[in-house]
């Protein structure tokens, strides 16, 4: 359709130069051509609608893999927030607060 817009004028400036040049032959003046409508033959309707349907299609496909794209980033940094984490625990646990925790579990199991 857009592509069919984007050319009427062009198809109809054709058409009116090869009208006035045939009248002229003629001998008739055309003072004005009016076009209603220009009607397409059914073939390149149906090429122009199967053209703008796969431009929507690759359309949908780019939306879907910058979708994807975005999710992906959203994990990774998910991910490396959570890796930071476990660093940050894993410095601060040493042995001696690992043998403190085991001594009270100890006592705990002890007093039950």
């Amino acid at each position: 359709e857009e592509l069919y817009a984007s050319k009427r004028q062009e198809i109809e400036s054709k058409i009116e130069v090869s009208t006035e040049e045939i009248l002229r032959n003629n001998h008739i003046e055309l003072k004005a051509l009016l076009f209603r409508s220009i009607k397409l033959p059914e073939t390149i309707k149906v090429s122009i609608e199967q053209k703008l349907a796969a431009e929507q299609e690759a359309q949908k496909y780019d939306y879907l893999i910058q979708k994807e794209s975005k999710e992906a980033e959203r994990r990774r940094i998910d991910a490396e927030g959570k890796a930071a984490a476990n660093r940050i625990l894993s410095a601060s646990i040493t042995a001696n607060i690992l043998k403190e925790k085991g001594i009270s579990a100890t006592e705990e199991l002890a007093k039950s």
